[in-house]
């Protein structure tokens, strides 16, 4: 890793209750400049252009570009919040040009891009430590899952039916441990029941409670391979909501029962 290749200028999340207006453009000079508005309305000027955002709008601004937010509002309460992110370096520089980023984009509000971006957030305010390391890795993935995240975002357009399939399929991987029914999941992405079904059906060639149970099924093998947890605990932990039923559905796709599955573990680690 080239020393200092990558810098974290400023990295936050605002909340405006109140009228505001930041004029970012001297720092922006010199700067690169990533914001995510994830609740209520703003509107920012970019290269005197101005852009109304709403939840999911990103902002992408480049050195000498100009940059205003304003966050206002006469007839309605203002509640507005934001991530934010300023930082330099080469390797950036080269991951934006090579990027071809638009100065706004929506997107989908990525928890595991929020996630990185709350770590980020940490690393800046600990100044007790010489974590320049760390925040310099933890910037690059940022900009790597962002870059992933973008070209999914194109590749299918929020207007289409695959995107609904994917938009399910995200979900379950996130919710698989939870009680999880196929009239809900349909419900949450405001579709019938069929539709959604068929739409899944023709995306990935399965069902969506047979990708469920293979959701499942996968946390629960590495909680075993990791060991601590009693088969009972874990089959729960993974969302069963029965220990027999687990056991049937774990024999069916790995041919082994539970215990049997542990016992072979080359680790030992029961």
């Amino acid at each position: 890793m080239i020393g200092h290749s990558l810098s974290v200028i400023a990295v936050d999340y605002a909340r405006h209750t109140k009228p505001f207006i930041n004029d970012k453009s001297s720092l922006n000079r010199h700067c690169y400049l990533v914001r995510l508005q994830i609740k209520g309305k703003c509107r920012v000027s970019i290269r005197g252009k101005e852009y109304d955002l709403g939840p999911g709008d990103m902002v992408f601004s480049i050195p000498n570009q100009g940059y205003v937010l304003d966050i206002g509002g006469v007839d309605q309460p203002i509640d507005s919040a934001d991530y934010y992110l300023i930082c330099d370096g080469p390797w950036i520089k080269q991951w934006w040009e090579e990027s071809s980023l638009p100065d706004v984009a929506n997107i989908e509000l990525d928890e595991g891009l929020l996630f990185i971006w709350r770590k980020l957030i940490m690393e800046k305010r600990n100044v007790h430590e010489n974590n320049s390391e760390m925040l310099e890795t933890l910037l690059k993935l940022f900009f790597l899952s962002l870059g992933r995240l973008l070209k999914d975002s194109k590749a299918i357009s929020p207007r289409s039916r695959t995107y609904i399939s994917y938009q399910i399929k995200t979900y379950i991987e996130r919710h698989a441990t939870k009680p999880l029914t196929l009239p809900h999941i349909a419900a949450h992405h405001n579709v019938s029941v069929s539709t959604a079904s068929q739409l899944f059906k023709q995306s990935f060639g399965q069902t969506i409670m047979s990708y469920v149970l293979e959701v499942r099924l996968s946390i629960a093998t590495q909680r075993i391979m990791i060991g601590g947890m009693k088969l009972e605990d874990i089959a729960e932990y993974a969302g069963f909501q029965s220990y027999p039923y687990f056991c049937r559905t774990f024999r069916t796709r790995y041919g082994v029962s539970p215990s049997q599955f542990r016992g072979h573990d080359p680790y030992n680690r029961s």
